[in-house]
C-alpha cells in the first residue's frame, strides 16, 4: 500500500495518534504513558508525484556498524530510506533528495520532533566503525529509478533525558511524575525533496527490519 500524504493530512495523522496517546495516559497505572497497541503504525512506504519512498529501522543495526550501537553511544536514531522516481516524466525530472538542509524529522508518537543530524558530524573512534557508517550514510543528491535505489542511513538526534530498549524498541523518558514509553516503529519520518523548482515533503512510517550484513 502506498499512501500519499500532504501536511495537512499528515498533521492529521499527528493529531489522532496524539489524542490516542492521550486516552492511553488518563488510563496508565502508575504514571505510565505507552503508545497505544492497537495502533499500528503509520504505512512504511509513501509517495508525491513521481517520487518513490520507503522508510526501515534496522533493528540489527549495531551488527552492520561493526558492533557499533550509534543509539547508545552517539545518541542517534538510524534510519534506512530509500528514495527514487518512479513513473512517467522520471527520466527527465531533476530531482533531488535534501539530507543536508536540516529540515529532516522523526517524529515520536507522543509529537517529540527528532531533529536530523548529518553523518559527516558523526565520529566513530574505530576506523572500520566510521567506514561501516560513511559507506551504509545516504548521501542525499540526485534522484534516479526507484528500482535501482538502495536503503542509506540518515540520524536523528535523542535527547539526553530519552533511554532506549531494544528489547521492546521503545524510547524512555520521565517527565515529572510520568514515564513515557514510545514504540520507535510507531513514528513519522519526514523529510524533503526538490522536482525541479519545487520542494515536496514526504511524511512516512517505519517498518522494523533486520539486514543482512553482507547486503
Amino acid at each position: 500500500m502506498r499512501i500519499v500524504l500532504s501536511p495537512y493530512a499528515a498533521l492529521a495523522f499527528a493529531l489522532a495518534l496524539t489524542g490516542a496517546v492521550s486516552c492511553s495516559s488518563s488510563k496508565a497505572k502508575g504514571g505510565v504513558l505507552e503508545t497505544p497497541r492497537a495502533f499500528e503504525g503509520f504505512p512504511a512506504d509513501a509517495s508525491v508525484g513521481i517520487v518513490q519512498a520507503e522508510a526501515r529501522f534496522y533493528v540489527n543495526h549495531a551488527e552492520l556498524l561493526e558492533d557499533y550501537d550509534m543509539i547508545e553511544r552517539e545518541r542517534v536514531v538510524p534510519v534506512a530510506l530509500r528514495v527514487g522516481l518512479r513513473g512517467a516524466g522520471m527520466n527527465e525530472a531533476q530531482a533531488r533528495l535534501l539530507t543536508e538542509s536540516g529540515d529532516m524529522r522523526l517524529y515520536l508518537p507522543d509529537g517529540t520532533a527528532l531533529v536530523s543530524r548529518a553523518y559527516g558530524q558523526i565520529e566513530p573512534r574505530r576506523e572500520k566503525q566510521r567506514d561501516a557508517m560513511y559507506g551504509l550514510a545516504h548521501k542525499g543528491g540526485s534522484l534516479t529509478n526507484f528500482d535501482n535505489a538502495s536503503y542509506g542511513l540518515v540520524f536523528f538526534a535523542l535527547p539526553k533525558d530519552v533511554k532506549y530498549d531494544e528489547g521492546s524498541r521503545t524510547l524512555e523518558r520521565v517527565n515529572g511524575s510520568v514515564a513515557r514509553s514510545l514504540d520507535l516503529t510507531k513514528s513519522v519520518c519526514a523529510f524533503k525533496v526538490s522536482i525541479g523548482d519545487e520542494t515536496r515533503t514526504l511524511y512516512i512510517g517505519l517498518k522494523a527490519d533486520r539486514r543482512s550484513a553482507r547486503r
